[in-house]
């Protein structure tokens, strides 16, 4: 039921299971050829190739350089002055992503080379008490830098997004500019408490030792699907204790 009764091989979709399962799709094989005419903002397309290719190298070069970032399915990827830096490092068959540009542009793909190996991922998986649920409406936050008592943080360190005190995202920190998902409500009640348009999210930190420390940041971190967005992170300190000294000159003002 719906407006979508056709699959077209130059589109991407977003599958909403109610358990885990398989996906076959019958029909005939994209041409490698295609075209791929975006327009200015997200675009949801297909990677139409069997295998998987480096962001980097599957895109051409000067195509790149209209494109702001990629999303897929809880990894991302932005372009920062041609280099592409976050959890997402290739394109792979079977699976959709959004294409964030900031003009029109086509282009064609350059085809994956047969029986390259495929990057190892930069993503782990997280403990159970820190996980989230994938959503169909997700914002990334690249984490330039992060410091706990002026160190870096360590890769066992895990960088986690809260919408309030709901948890909606969270990564262990790779090293790089690591990406931090923050995921959206959506139509399951089991989103309830997820982000919604102009939310402000914030960050803790788990540390190898197993202290959960409130990070402070003095960027921009409103919330917005599709959003990606570049922060720093640091300890936030407070207070232990605070005095009141002789007002001098007393009235200061008299006026």
């Amino acid at each position: 039921l719906g407006s979508l009764m056709f699959i077209e091989p130059e589109d991407g979709y977003w599958i909403i299971a109610s358990d885990q399962t398989e996906l076959a799709v019958e029909g005939l094989l994209t041409d490698p050829n295609t075209l791929y005419s975006l327009h200015s903002g997200p675009n949801l397309v297909s990677y139409p190739f069997a295998g998987s290719a480096p962001i980097a190298e599957t895109i051409p070069i000067e195509a790149q350089e209209s494109f702001i970032g990629i999303i897929g399915e809880g990894a991302a990827a932005l372009n920062m002055e041609n280099e592409w830096v976050g959890g997402l490092q290739e394109l792979s068959g079977t699976e959709g992503y959004w294409f964030i540009t900031n003009e029109a542009v086509d282009f064609t793909y350059n085809p994956p080379v047969e029986g390259a190996a495929r990057l190892a991922s930069l993503i782990r998986a997280v403990p159970l008490e820190y996980s989230f649920r994938q959503s169909t409406k997700q914002a990334f936050y690249f984490i330039e830098s992060a410091t706990i008592s002026g160190k870096p943080l360590k890769e066992e360190d895990l960088i986690i997004a809260y919408n309030g005190d709901v948890i909606i995202g969270s990564r262990y920190f790779y090293g790089k500019i690591t990406d931090v998902p923050a995921m959206g409500s959506d139509v399951d009640p089991v989103y309830a408490g997820y982000a919604e348009a102009g939310d402000i999210i914030t960050f803790k930190v788990l540390t190898s030792t197993g202290d959960l420390i409130d990070m402070d940041t003095h960027d921009n971190t409103r919330w917005d699907n599709l959003g990606m967005t570049v922060i720093q992170l640091s300890e936030k300190v407070l207070p232990q204790e605070s005095t009141l000294s002789t007002a001098y000159p007393n009235p200061f003002n008299p006026t």
